[in-house]
């Protein structure tokens, strides 16, 4: 079967999808183009690897064959309904979310998403970029890294980011009529890594302020407590005060910048963890773990010998969010500096520029 007719076939699939989501949008849906697009991608990576075992004659790809058509909407129906069950828990995730400052949504990113990103992720810490932090000491053993704003030299983090059904849920739950992307955060914890990292909640190590402020921590691997999986205090983001930043490791030289913000230090969680509500959940790569950015939250080193723990938070922000022009945040360390372009932004005025897009919208 050459390119062509798969090729056809396609077309066909994506005639088909208009008209089935038309008949969605019209049920007052309103699930957006990400959604459409995300089922989309989803049938037709499907298709191009069973088409030669569902329609193995080359007669039954004409558009007006009965079979054709039953194979063809029984995909689409079977993406949909898997997508739309999603979405029909959507209001009762996104509910625990503003209670908890915390939800996990699972099953949500197909395997075609996370299959090019894995290699990716594997290619950055083969060659780590120009703002790549090694936590973990030299001579220790394991391996705690991290990376910032990858998207900005790495198409695949950058299609991701962008493209995937991701911005979207962001919106929904931000209820803003526009995602802008702040940026991204690599963390591995590499099997027999001890580091921690510490408890803390983000917003004070960003200069920027307002509410549609999410960030979205993806797994690529399966994530446990043993291998480090995130803590979050219950309701945290409800204690009305912005703590000091913590410095992940001992020789990042960002302390010597938190120190400029004068700001009051978070109190012993660690060694008083029976005195909070503490949640965490096991996760997969398909899974999600939203969070709001003042929930205070944990996560221990990577103790298995033999499990990696390889997770990816990306920030993004709704229409309210604008510059905060305080001292003392991350983004004014050297090696971030060097890497991004001159910021010219003042305080309050609204983020968008060539570093800040907007990459989705209502």
């Amino acid at each position: 079967m050459n390119l062509l007719t798969i090729n056809l076939i396609i077309f066909f699939i994506n005639k088909i999808a208009i008209g089935l989501f038309k008949t969605l949008n019209k049920k007052n849906l309103n699930l957006g183009n990400n959604f459409h697009i995300t089922i989309m991608k989803t049938i037709n990576t499907r298709i191009k690897r069973a088409i030669l075992i569902i329609i193995p004659n080359p007669i039954n790809l004409l558009p007006n064959n009965k079979f054709y058509h039953i194979v063809i909407l029984y995909l689409i129906k079977y993406e949909t309904n898997k997508m739309l069950s999603n979405n029909d828990k959507f209001d009762s995730f996104k509910n625990y979310y503003i209670q908890n400052g915390v939800a996990v949504l699972r099953n949500i990113i197909d395997e075609e998403w996370l299959t090019p990103m894995k290699t990716a992720i594997d290619n950055v810490l083969k060659n780590p970029g120009p703002a790549s932090i090694e936590y973990t000491p030299q001579n220790e053993k394991g391996r705690y890294y991290g990376d910032f704003f990858i998207w900005r030299n790495n198409e695949t983090f950058k299609n991701f980011a962008f493209n995937s059904i991701l911005p979207e849920i962001a919106a929904k739950i931000l209820e803003s009529k526009k995602i802008n992307f702040f940026y991204d955060q690599l963390l591995v914890k590499e099997p027999n890594t001890k580091e921690p990292t510490p408890w803390h909640h983000d917003l004070p190590y960003w200069p920027i302020k307002g509410k549609q402020i999410i960030s979205i921590w993806i797994p690529f691997d399966e994530v446990s407590k043993e291998t480090g999986a995130v803590e979050y205090i219950q309701g945290s983001h409800k204690w009305g005060k912005m703590f000091a930043p913590t410095s992940f490791g001992k020789k990042t030289k960002f302390s010597d910048l938190y120190e400029k913000m004068g700001l009051e230090k978070l109190p012993d969680i660690e060694s008083n963890k029976e005195k909070y509500d503490i949640i965490s959940w096991n996760v997969k790569p398909g899974d999600i773990v939203v969070h709001h950015p003042l929930v205070v939250h944990s996560s221990s080193g990577n103790f298995s010998s033999k499990y990696r723990r390889r997770g990816l938070a990306l920030r993004y922000i709704g229409e309210d969010v604008t510059w905060d022009d305080r001292e003392g945040t991350f983004m004014e360390n050297n090696k971030i500096k060097k890497m991004l372009p001159t910021i010219i932004l003042k305080d309050g005025e609204e983020l968008t520029s060539e570093l800040f897009p907007i990459i989705w919208q209502d």
